[in-house]
């Protein structure tokens, strides 16, 4: 009994002294904070994102592109009386820095405002024409549609229902570049056209020497005129030229022209700055 009580005492006594006896478990180390970054989904428009962004203190900055023609631009990101400072064109490439509710504070160089969510879109493909080599594209083709709200259906061959135009193709081509051509009011710019139509213009350089991101303009024998976008200009001088409409109407062709084939054709180059 007094063996007993004396464990009891000792016992007692180291608890009073040390504590428990048993290991104190140990805490998790909280993990260092990271700045999220958005991540979208392949696909997912600007209006996924901004539900992301209202979650997250921090967002990085993203690219988004125009879905509609004409996409006005606002001061605030509301509508209200006398705030719109101007336009965005479809497909075009903004940089979104912020939103508020359904609205995207976006900027380019020559503008700065808020625009409307559901007018733009991550997804670069589903503003940006894609043609494929002997392909038909009639006026209903997406890519066909695409290209003709690129350039406001400048030729009105939308409206007309007409299959796609190489003329169409060939001012799609110059847009891309961010170009535009000092065309006067001459009409219709049909290919075999456009030397005599802008020769002597500003800005304008016609020639016989190939050049990549030209035009290359000749005549065939039964008169038609053709109008080919100089995609490359190898070493040995082939040339890789894409059309639309050359045999077919609608039709575009991807082509590689040795030296030997195009001479013979004796085009000119219209290059413009």
């Amino acid at each position: 009994m007094i063996s007993e009580f004396k464990a009891v005492v000792v016992d007692l006594r180291d608890f009073l002294l040390f504590g428990v006896s048993e290991p104190i478990p140990q805490t998790t180390a909280r993990p260092p904070f990271t700045e999220p970054t958005l991540l979208a989904a392949p696909g997912a428009g600007v209006l996924q994102l901004a539900d992301t962004i209202k979650q997250q203190p921090y967002f990085s900055e993203t690219m988004a592109y125009v879905l509609q023609t004409a996409t006005s631009c606002y001061t605030r990101p509301v509508l209200a009386f006398d705030t719109r400072i101007g336009t965005f064109h479809y497909g075009e490439a903004v940089r979104v820095v912020a939103t508020e509710g359904m609205f995207a504070h976006v900027s380019t160089e020559r503008l700065s405002g808020w625009v409307s969510l559901e007018n733009l879109t991550e997804n670069k493909h589903l503003v940006t024409p894609v043609l494929v080599h002997q392909t038909l594209y009639p006026a209903t083709h997406p890519e066909t549609c695409k290209i003709r709200a690129c350039i406001n259906d400048e030729t009105a061959a939308g409206k007309l229902q007409l299959p796609l135009h190489g003329v169409e193709y060939a001012l799609y081509r110059l847009q891309a570049k961010g170009m535009t051509a000092p065309w006067d009011t001459l009409r219709p710019r049909n290919p075999g056209r456009w030397q005599n139509i802008l020769r002597g213009k500003p800005g304008v350089h016609i020639g016989v020497e190939p050049k990549t991101g030209s035009f290359m303009e000749y005549t065939l024998d039964d008169k038609m005129g053709v109008l080919q976008y100089v995609e490359s200009v190898r070493p040995d001088q082939t040339l890789s030229v894409a059309s639309v409409g050359k045999n077919i109407p609608g039709e575009y062709l991807l082509e590689a022209l040795p030296i030997s084939i195009w001479r013979e054709l004796r085009p000119v180059f219209i290059s413009f700055s």
